[in-house]
């Protein structure tokens, strides 16, 4: 989990990316977070987002609005196609919808 972080940090800038100002302190799987025999391939870039403290333990981000919120950044950081071709690449049978 180390070093998802710090490539994040340094893709991305190591305030809490909800915009609240704070320094990022944890790592949030965001569009899946509950397959925990799958958790390797879910710790990437497109799935996950630093948060601080307060803005982890709102559950905010769990919702589905924060999950199309994130889905939203990511297709803007990464590209719509970019986030599709990941998404349809995970052995999940039950995949999130955008």
């Amino acid at each position: 989990m180390i070093e998802i972080k710090q490539s994040l940090i340094a893709e991305r800038g190591e305030l809490c990316e909800c915009g609240c100002g704070r320094k990022a302190a944890e790592v949030h799987h965001c569009l899946i977070h509950t397959m925990k025999r799958y958790h390797n391939i879910l710790t990437c870039k497109e799935n996950c987002m630093l948060l601080c403290r307060e803005c982890h333990s709102s559950g905010k981000w769990n919702s589905y609005e924060g999950r199309v919120k994130f889905w939203g950044m990511q297709c803007k950081r990464y590209s719509v196609d970019h986030m599709r071709s990941w998404l349809e690449s995970l052995p999940l049978k039950d995949k999130p919808k955008f």
